[in-house]
């Protein structure tokens, strides 16, 4: 029991350092108005390394909690492009 709490709390951590870290990432981009092709390029790798990153060491989650929890999420996620996407048009 206390592994498995302990394996889910470092995993929030991961995860809020990961949401940080794309964040910071996304609003340096938007600092910038001229961002050339090869830095975009590079930030977006950034991210997705960061992302495979954390979903190779984090904790299987069982399907059943993905099905569930699937439209609330996909919802959150559009919800989070579209602010940044509208916050990068401006």
């Amino acid at each position: 029991m206390y592994i498995t709490l302990k394996d889910n709390k470092d995993t929030i951590q991961r995860i809020t350092r990961l949401n940080a870290f794309i964040c910071k990432n996304i609003n340096s981009l938007d600092e910038v108005k001229n961002v050339s092709d090869e830095n975009l390029r590079y930030v977006i790798r950034t991210i997705q390394d960061e992302i495979f990153l954390h979903r190779c060491s984090g904790t299987p989650v069982p399907d059943l909690i993905h099905m569930l929890l699937k439209k609330r999420n996909e919802y959150i996620n559009k919800k989070q492009l579209d602010y940044f996407f509208k916050k990068m048009s401006n």
